[in-house]
């Protein structure tokens, strides 16, 4: 198996390129899915995230309200801090449980982590490879304002809680740029795919010990 990290700066564009390497062949698992499913009624993180924020933060139906949850704790660094204990933790037990899963039914596969905070939650050091999709501020705000209807306010917020793309391009193996064509960056995506076949096997079993050490200090 190889083990691949891929990350990017909030606008960047990392789902279009993760996308891309799965349709390429790679095994792909996306830390903000695993989010998505811990925090769901019933799951994980439920309960405590409700027992924490109260019924404010949840919608008739019980489900959490994931845009208030969102502006709230980014607003607010110690509602953040709090809220990435209680999931981060979840996230990591769900991902290592996949890499296993994988690992047993195909054991040849390349698979490709996504993860926003590759490098400020230092998992980047566990990987073969990390790879950033990089794209131009001014680009990347334009294409969440009209896209995803975000405000200024809100895209400086969640920018301020990652490291500048700068930080990022020195940590990475691979930058991918997203600010031109998609058929240029789909290109880019291809180029480096073929050259990461070359990589060797990641050393599946040290490393997962170290990742769990890590993780959860076992």
């Amino acid at each position: 198996m190889k083990y691949i990290g891929l990350t990017g700066s909030f606008g960047a564009g990392k789902s279009s390129v993760l996308e891309a390497l799965k349709n390429l062949g790679a095994i792909v698992f996306d830390a903000d899915e695993y989010v998505r499913l811990a925090q769901q009624k019933g799951q994980p993180c439920y309960s405590e995230l409700k027992k924490e924020l109260g019924l404010d933060f949840f919608l008739p139906d019980g489900a959490l309200d994931r845009k208030k949850l969102a502006d709230y704790v980014f607003s607010k660094p110690t509602a953040l801090k709090m809220v990435n204990g209680i999931v981060h933790p979840v996230v990591r037990k769900m991902h290592l449980f996949d890499l296993k899963t994988t690992h047993q039914t195909t054991p040849e596969a390349t698979v490709v982590y996504a993860i926003p905070l590759l490098f400020e939650t230092q998992w980047h050091l566990f990987t073969q490879s990390n790879w950033l999709v990089y794209c131009d501020i001014k680009i990347a705000k334009e294409r969440l304002k009209i896209l995803r209807n975000f405000t200024e306010k809100e895209i400086h917020t969640r920018l301020n809680h990652q490291l500048p793309q700068k930080e990022k391009i020195k940590l990475a193996d691979i930058v991918i740029d997203n600010s031109g064509s998609w058929e240029k960056t789909k290109k880019e995506v291809e180029k480096n795919w073929l050259e990461l076949q070359i990589l060797p096997k990641w050393n599946f079993f040290t490393r997962i010990a170290e990742m769990e050490q890590y993780a959860f200090g076992c």
